[in-house]
């Protein structure tokens, strides 16, 4: 028993369709290429070609534009970093600073409120001291006083030994010591005294 085809024509559809398809599928491919010679040829296809290359020549400008940035905005971002971190240290070293200045200022108000103390009792000590001095300033012309009156004295001593001692060269009688002396008459033999 043999089967029978549903579809008896098919094959001879399928020949029929693809005769027809390639048909216009050769048509259009004409059409196509007629078409394309024509539009080579006419000015707007020349014109379409120069603004397809300058847009293709902005496209590569544009590229390289967009890679420029990036590099700029990498050394940017890099800058930025080192600017970061140089402005952080040197928050840090402000601040370091600022506590050492504080603990100074500190330090320094705790000296002088020390030193007015001591100012205070060195008022005391000064004001001792200049007693002390006034005193020693009297000794000392109390003591310029009793050297005056003993060179005075030396002076008159000296003045009354060179007296006697030239009385005693002119042969004269000379009181020494409360006793009178009376010299000798050198003889010729004899060396005569010479004062020391």
């Amino acid at each position: 028993m043999s089967v029978k085809s549903q579809f008896p024509h098919a094959f001879e559809r399928w020949e029929l369709l693809s005769s027809r398809w390639e048909g216009m599928t050769s048509y259009w491919l004409g059409r196509l290429e007629e078409n394309s010679e024509e539009i080579a040829r006419s000015p707007v296809e020349l014109q379409l070609a120069r603004q397809v290359a300058d847009l293709s020549a902005a496209g590569a400008n544009l590229f390289h534009a967009v890679v420029e940035l990036q590099r700029l905005r990498a050394a940017s971002e890099r800058k930025f970093q080192r600017w970061f971190v140089e402005n952080r240290k040197h928050q840090d070293r402000h601040k370091e600073l600022t506590r050492m200045l504080e603990e100074a200022l500190r330090s320094e108000r705790a000296k002088r409120a020390m030193n007015s103390v001591e100012y205070q009792d060195s008022d005391q000590v000064i004001v001792a001291l200049r007693r002390e001095v006034a005193e020693l300033q009297k000794e000392l012309a109390i003591s310029k006083d009793e050297c005056r009156r003993a060179w005075e004295e030396l002076g008159k001593r000296e003045v009354e030994d060179r007296e006697r001692i030239l009385s005693l060269r002119s042969g004269n009688a000379t009181v020494v010591g409360g006793v009178e002396v009376v010299p000798l008459q050198a003889t010729a033999g004899e060396v005569s005294v010479v004062d020391s």
